[in-house]
């Protein structure tokens, strides 16, 4: 019998990271994993069930939880807990062990992204329809947002936002665009707040944030609920989920559409530095625009030096 078969089958992990199984789990958590099953578990049984394991079985659980390799149920008034998948563990793994999941062969790495962003955009296909047939329901990453939009999000909050770093970039490393940008609201059970990470920020720094990503060349989406994701256009798992099932426009939906005005370029090129999508193309102080690669998420908008790009809202 391989070593890991009742890990692979109840972990669900995929043939292209069995070698690396060692890096992800402990081997506490391993055993823990064998023995819980897919089973969910309140904290007197575990305490039972995991003492020959540890001395420390809630200390194990706590730190399992943190790692996402365990998640979290409420069961009345009890927190109970279940083995999480390896999907939920890969960007943890990826946004707070970066030096061991870099530690992986790039070849083998490219494999468990393009694993991870196939099995996310079949899981968004069926949440896209439902929203599309309800439009009282949103998919994360739901909207493109203008700077001010995304400002505004901040200024309506109910609470404190907090940062961690981005999770798609962290797994996909395809490029070296500022990471720590993703601003989160949601604490509850199975955040990464209540799994203890997360940087807390005053509105204002969530704010200067922002701000910061978007000269930069990063993306604003959001469906106003739990997030806003600064991201670019060859990590971000919303985008090339979208690319994958055909949503373009739709998921994130397409709010503007993007006018650019040829006689007002100056030929700075700022526009094309900054595209996600090469819809901005610059060869000497000859700027051209494809309104067909456009995904018209606005950040050129904002950034022209000169006005020749402007918005108007479908």
């Amino acid at each position: 019998m391989y070593m890991y078969e009742l890990l692979v089958d109840y972990f669900q992990i995929p043939e292209i990271a069995h070698d690396y199984i060692p890096l992800f789990l402990r081997s506490e958590e391993i055993a823990a994993i064998e023995k819980m099953g897919r089973a969910l578990y309140c904290p007197e049984k575990l305490r039972d069930l995991l003492s020959d394991i540890t001395g420390d079985p809630m200390g194990l659980v706590s730190e399992a939880y943190s790692r996402s390799v365990f998640n979290k149920a409420e069961d009345g008034d009890d927190a109970c807990f279940q083995a999480a998948v390896f999907y939920d563990r890969l960007a943890y793994f990826a946004q707070y062990e970066p030096e061991l999941w870099k530690s992986i062969p790039k070849e083998r790495r490219a494999l468990m992204d393009t694993w991870y962003v196939e099995k996310y955009a079949s899981g968004a296909r069926g949440r896209l329809e439902e929203a599309l047939r309800d439009n009282s329901r949103l998919i994360e990453n739901a909207f493109f947002f203008t700077l001010d939009e995304t400002l505004k999000i901040i200024d309506d909050l109910d609470g404190d936002p907090y940062m961690v770093p981005c999770n798609c970039k962290s797994v996909a490393m395809n490029c070296d665009k500022p990471r720590d940008v993703c601003i989160l609201f949601k604490k509850g059970i199975n955040s990464q707040w209540d799994r203890g990470h997360g940087k807390p920020l005053t509105r204002e720094e969530a704010k200067d944030i922002i701000r910061f990503a978007n000269k930069s060349g990063l993306m604003q989406t959001s469906e106003m609920e739990s997030a806003i994701c600064n991201c670019d256009g060859c990590c971000c798992y919303p985008i090339r989920a979208s690319r994958l099932i055909g949503a373009k426009g739709l998921w994130p939906k397409k709010v503007y559409d993007v006018v650019w005005d040829e006689k007002s370029c100056v030929g700075c090129g700022k526009c094309a530095k900054l595209c996600n999508f090469g819809a901005f193309r610059q060869d000497g102080l000859n700027i051209t625009f494809d309104p067909e690669a456009c995904w018209s998420c606005t950040i050129c908008s904002g950034n022209c030096p000169v006005g020749a790009i402007s918005l108007e809202r479908i």
